[in-house]
């Protein structure tokens, strides 16, 4: 029996609020429970500064007790909750600790699954092989963060980044494989001294997500995602819808979906820009209920200013529909086959205007809008199926595993000639 810990930071299963990562996740703890020989249980390493797990120093009463591990099940998966020495430093989060190396020996290899490789550095001193897989770098996610803040908060961030960029190349480097989600990144991971990269993008089961009949070319405007999240863009997308709907008054409506909701500024703005009857927030989505909203949609836009994969792209695609994206590495790298199976536009300065520039020409141009639909769901059933995916990974862990044990006979042999 291989004995895997899929290592996330805050899992919160299917009801929670997580983003990419989470559905990631879910699919993964589910599908590698699913082979035969295979046990898998979820490591939760908690990073909410207020987690009940963590020391903090605000909280007293966790001074004499320290970190603690706490079990859940989420759909017949456990999951343990970690948490940290003094949580409300971020980097304290990411840092090995003795609870935490206990947990993972129980464990043949350690799957870590994060939005940065930083996760990593904190299993790397159970001894037990590691899988990085990742899918951007703190850096790149904070970039448009940095860009705005100002003041002392600034400094903060500032700080946190440059610890956790220096987290970030250590668990690159002592990791027995790092995992990219994209050829941008996997560059990037050789070049901060990973020793062996792999390219394994993010899948999707391409029978759940499918459409239903022909496109609804009346449907509405549809964005998924952490809309709370100033990487994804929201305010932009506002924008760019106000901008096309001044040049197309018939355009459909706009529909913000997600597991938590729009910030009350995006929600002001969309006030301001007389376009608050046009904007229907859906959040949280309810249980079963995005396929639907898929399938309800004529277009989908992802206006994210960084994005590693963007699973929502692929999902929307499978489903049939237009897909209008920034040109991030990872939307870049979903867009790539030619013909394109959508509208790739500027992530920069020129956003808004490409954005309601790609809208207005969805909306009045039918036989482009349907050859990118059927398109879309070609490029996923190609590329992005989940039917390989889980024998990739295993190929991964057993190569990493097989190592470790290697390594370990080599040690034995060692020192028996040195006795």
């Amino acid at each position: 029996m291989l004995r895997v810990a899929l290592v996330v930071p805050e899992y919160h299963g299917e009801k929670g609020p997580g983003g990419g990562i989470n559905t990631m996740a879910e699919s993964l703890s589910v599908d590698l429970a699913s082979v035969e020989g295979v046990e898998v249980e979820v490591v939760s390493l908690r990073m909410s500064r207020h987690a009940p797990q963590s020391h903090r120093l605000m909280s007293p009463a966790t001074w004499v007790r320290g970190p603690e591990v706490t079990k859940r099940t989420v759909n017949g998966t456990t999951v343990n909750d970690v948490g940290s020495w003094f949580a409300e430093w971020e980097v304290m989060r990411n840092l090995p600790r003795r609870h935490l190396d206990r947990l993972i020996r129980t464990f043949d290899v350690a799957v870590v699954l994060a939005g940065s490789p930083a996760a990593a550095y904190a299993v790397q001193g159970s001894g037990v092989p590691v899988v990085c897989y990742s899918a951007s770098l703190v850096r790149e996610e904070r970039r448009s963060v940095l860009a705005v803040q100002r003041g002392p908060r600034a400094w903060l961030t500032w700080l946190n980044t440059y610890l956790m960029s220096s987290l970030e190349r250590s668990a690159l480097r002592r990791s027995g494989v790092a995992v990219a989600i994209n050829p941008a990144m996997r560059e990037v991971y050789r070049r901060l001294g990973a020793s062996r990269v792999e390219l394994l993008p993010p899948t999707i089961d391409v029978d759940a997500f499918s459409p239903q009949g022909s496109r609804n070319s009346q449907g509405s405007i549809l964005t998924v995602g952490r809309l709370a999240d100033p990487r994804k863009g929201i305010d932009r997308l506002l924008r760019a819808y106000a901008r096309a709907l001044g040049v197309v008054p018939d355009l459909p409506g706009l529909v913000l979906a997600g597991r938590q909701g729009p910030t009350e500024d995006n929600m002001s703005l969309a006030h301001e820009l007389g376009i608050d009857d046009r904007v229907e927030v859906v959040a949280p989505i309810p249980d079963g209920a995005l396929v639907g909203l898929y399938r309800r949609s004529s277009v989908f836009v992802l206006s994210s200013h960084e994005e590693g994969f963007g699973i929502v792209a692929i999902e929307a695609m499978a489903c049939g529909l237009p897909v209008v994206a920034t040109d991030t590495e990872g939307s870049s790298f979903i867009f790539a086959d030619e013909p394109h199976p959508g509208l790739l536009v500027d992530r920069g300065d020129h956003a808004v205007a490409e954005i309601a520039e790609a809208l207005i020409a969805l909306h009045t141009d039918t036989t482009l809008a349907e050859r990118l639909a059927r398109r879309a769901r070609e490029v996923v059933i190609d590329r992005f199926s989940r039917t390989s995916a889980v024998g990739a990974l295993l190929d991964v862990v057993g190569s990493v595993t097989s190592a470790a044990v290697a390594q370990q006979v080599d040690e034995r042999i060692e020192r028996g000639a040195r006795s």
